[in-house]
């Protein structure tokens, strides 16, 4: 008996009439601002008391802030990485738009242990708080906070006012500890810039959109992680966003590179920033003697189309010649460790069989 088709009951023109008027959804912005900007205006848009709700301080709050940016229109995005001797080069370096993306500042607002074992405490972190409350509306605006109460009222009133203030990035170079530093942004405060009006008194739209909450201590919500992950394959900004966050975390390049995915990646994060141990857990728990094995690193080796200084050998005298000269790598036997290259200032003169150990760095 054939088989018989049943008639679909979906009606595309009901469905079209249901959503032609939805909301636009434009997904989430990973886009960050770049490091260098000096001098920048943004407007505030939020100010709150937050719980961690993963890492270490699960359980704990924070204070966030958030601004949208007003000026400038666009920034320079100078993207570094390190060469194969260890040497900060720029891979490009570019304008982009950042008007509308959103700057911010999180301080901790419980004990915090930072990488070389110093502890910020949380009385440090309050004060650290009202420092930046004062430096959005002026010194005397935390004199009357008495109480958790007065102190999510003056949040409030200020979130209102929605004042203008001047802010920074820095980026600092990439290190082998770091090869994906992160953008470090700073707040200077509003002072000079009471009278100021921006875009003929409208409010800039905030283009990146606020992250999920709750955050952990790395400023980051736990959907922005699953978020991330998924765009991470077609969006190259959430791809260096989940890196960055990976390595604040304290995980190393290396475990980065040989995870098999972007979700391997998240998992990595979510395990490293995970709750912490109770002390009843810590004193069950031995500790390890051994210590760390250490990551093995790559062997030095040229590669074609370096650069280097070199002593050729004298032909008479058969002894390196006092002055160096210039080579650029023509071939590389690894298994012999030696090199064929030529004279940069003769391109005719080559030179066979060169050790990998009497080469120079041609860098100053």
């Amino acid at each position: 008996m054939p088989m018989q088709k049943s008639k679909s009951s979906f009606d595309i023109n009901k469905s079209l009439q249901t959503h032609s008027t939805d909301d636009t959804d434009y997904g989430q912005d990973f886009t960050r601002l770049p490091g260098g900007i000096s001098g920048g205006i943004a407007q505030l848009i939020d100010a709150k008391i937050g719980v961690y709700k993963t890492g270490a301080n699960t359980g704990k709050k924070f204070f966030r802030a958030a601004g949208v940016v007003v000026s400038p229109d666009t920034a320079t995005e100078m993207v570094k990485t390190l060469d194969e001797r260890g040497k900060v080069k720029v891979v490009s370096a570019k304008e982009v738009p950042v008007k509308g993306l959103q700057t911010s500042v999180m301080v901790p607002l419980c004990d915090t242990k930072k990488a070389d074992g110093t502890v910020t405490t949380a009385d440090e972190g309050v004060a650290n708080m009202l420092n930046e409350l004062r430096k959005l509306a002026g010194d005397e605006f935390t004199a009357d906070i008495t109480s958790e109460e007065d102190l999510l009222g003056k949040l409030e009133a200020l979130k209102e006012a929605k004042p203008h203030f001047r802010f920074g990035t820095n980026a600092p170079d990439p290190t082998p500890q770091y090869p994906t530093p992160r953008v470090f942004e700073r707040w200077y405060g509003a002072k000079g810039l009471e009278d100021y009006v921006s875009d003929n008194g409208q409010m800039v739209e905030d283009s990146t959109g606020s992250a999920a909450e709750p955050f952990n201590e790395f400023g980051v919500s736990e959907q922005s992680i699953e978020d991330l992950v998924a765009a991470a394959d077609n969006n190259d900004e959430a791809g260096n966003r989940l890196t960055e966050l990976a390595l604040e975390a304290g995980v190393s390049q290396a475990q980065i590179d040989k995870a098999k995915s972007w979700s391997a990646v998240g998992e990595l994060i979510t395990k490293a920033t995970g709750p912490a141990p109770s002390p009843e857990e810590e004193e069950a728990e031995e500790p390890e003697e051994e210590p760390a094995a250490k990551e093995e690193e790559e062997p030095w080796q040229p590669a074609v189309g370096d650069v280097y200084l070199y002593h050729p050998v004298d032909p008479k005298t058969k002894k390196p010649a006092k002055k160096a000269v210039e080579v650029e790598v023509l071939t590389v036997d690894k298994r012999k460790e030696i090199i064929s290259a030529k004279n940069l200032d003769n391109p005719k003169v080559k030179y066979q069989g060169v050790k990998w150990t009497d080469l120079e760095s041609a860098s100053p």
